[in-house]
């Protein structure tokens, strides 16, 4: 499954995605977020709000795939980064094609992908 046009239309447009997918242990939450960003010569910077096609081959994108302890979001605590469990973070992946590609090594569904505000995803 593809990413669906309003979900690119967010990640061109700077809103986080994010998912919760099944984790490793009873223990723990395993979440999958992906956000856009424009690289410039003063480094990451957030994108604009307006659509525009030129934004789905050029803006860059970082995945973030980790687990952390449910005791920590339950109770809404600040997550050190040591609390952070088999985290892969990529950055640098540049255009929709190539996000979609490399998020599917992640997440089993990109449908699953929504506004992180909706999400539980402590990261972000």
């Amino acid at each position: 499954m593809e990413l669906s046009r309003k979900q690119i239309n967010d990640l061109i447009t700077g809103v986080l995605l994010s998912a919760e997918i099944s984790s490793s242990s009873r223990d723990l939450r395993h979440f999958v977020s992906v956000r856009g960003y424009v690289e410039t010569e003063r480094g990451k910077e957030m994108l604009d709000r307006f659509i525009n096609e030129n934004k789905i081959e050029t803006t860059v994108f970082l995945i973030m795939d980790y687990e952390v302890p449910k005791e920590y979001i339950e109770n809404d605590w600040e997550i050190p980064d040591n609390k952070i469990i088999n985290g892969i973070f990529i950055e640098g992946i540049v255009g929709i094609e190539n996000v979609q590609k490399e998020l599917k090594e992640h997440i089993p569904d990109l449908s699953l992908l929504e506004p992180h505000w909706k999400c539980d995803a402590p990261l972000g």
